[in-house]
């Protein structure tokens, strides 16, 4: 299985009702091309999950992050996959450590999206559970566990 760290960027670093997360577009060509999913990607050897979220928001989107926690951690596997047949996503809650605007240095779009929106994107299995999770803390969801 192979471990993905990402991270699930604030826009205004406050979650609950408005607040709007930062997606990126994975390019054609590679694993799930053409879906949504949170900035991040693979650890390199011996990294922690957290470092390997903030050093990859900021290879693909140019921006410095703050890890506020776990959210959520997703799987995927499909056997049919020639490369990345199974991941797991841990996902890091993070707020912006600067002002710059997020842009796409490895994906080929990056926006921010509000719950609704959010719902609606076509992105990979291992990111389901990492979306409800999202989606409870927008809406201000009591029950929802605040990041580790």
């Amino acid at each position: 299985m192979i471990e993905i760290a990402a991270a699930v960027v604030l826009e205004s670093g406050h979650v609950g009702p408005g607040e709007r997360v930062l997606v990126a577009k994975r390019p054609p060509g590679v694993p799930r091309g053409g879906l949504w999913e949170f900035p991040g990607g693979k650890a390199e050897p011996g990294e922690p999950l957290a470092e390997a979220a903030s050093r990859e928001v900021r290879e693909e989107v140019g921006c410095e992050i703050e890890i506020l926690g776990v959210i959520a951690v997703g799987e995927e596997v499909d056997l049919q996959a020639r490369r990345e047949p199974a991941v797991r996503v841990h996902a890091f809650l993070a707020s912006r450590r600067d002002a710059n605007e997020p842009r796409p240095l490895a994906s080929d779009e990056v926006r921010w999206v509000d719950g609704a929106e959010l719902a609606t994107l076509a992105m990979p299995a291992a990111n389901r559970a990492i979306v409800a999770a999202v989606l409870k803390r927008l809406a201000g969801d009591p029950h929802s566990p605040e990041p580790a």
